[in-house]
């Protein structure tokens, strides 16, 4: 099984807000065949009564999720942004963080849903927790060959193969 791609990693874009992002990650998921019609709407919804952003030490990072009735494929979309994008933190109703690192997660119920919580327990660990954010930090200085490496090492560690 497989979560993370080159057509789903984006780098150094921008958006202006969580709307424009989460329409480019739906169009993008959708060409990609990993998402039915109504992602888009759920996405937004969800974010909106569960916000997934999280402070970190030296980057903010969200999570964003939606029911797995819209997914066909799993994925983890990751998307760094030159720009922080105004999301609310996770835990509260209006405090705005600006991440600049998104992880939009895809699980469908049959086959890989119990790696949700896994997947934003790591990712968290990875980009947060561990060496004071270090990770973070470096991601958003490397290339797309050694991101794709990190997403590569995480995913094993997701699937239990390290």
């Amino acid at each position: 099984m497989k979560f993370f791609s080159k057509n789903m990693m984006f780098l150094d874009n921008e958006f202006a807000n969580s709307d424009e992002l989460f329409k480019f990650v739906y169009e993008k998921a959708l060409e990609n065949g990993l998402v039915k019609e109504g992602f888009y709407e759920a996405i937004k919804e969800r974010e909106k009564n569960y916000p997934t952003a999280l402070p970190g030490t030296t980057v903010d990072i969200a999570v964003p999720h939606t029911d797995p009735d819209y997914i066909v494929e799993p994925f983890i979309a990751v998307l760094r942004c030159k720009k922080g994008v105004p999301f609310v933190q996770m835990g509260s109703d209006n405090l705005l963080i600006y991440p600049k690192l998104f992880f939009v997660l895809g699980f469908k119920k049959e086959g890989c849903i119990q790696y949700q919580v896994k997947a934003l327990q790591l990712l968290i660990e990875y980009f947060i927790v561990t060496d004071n954010g270090k990770l973070a930090a470096e991601f958003m200085e490397n290339d797309a060959d050694q991101c794709m490496e990190k997403m590569f090492e995480l995913e094993k560690t997701l699937l239990g193969e390290n």
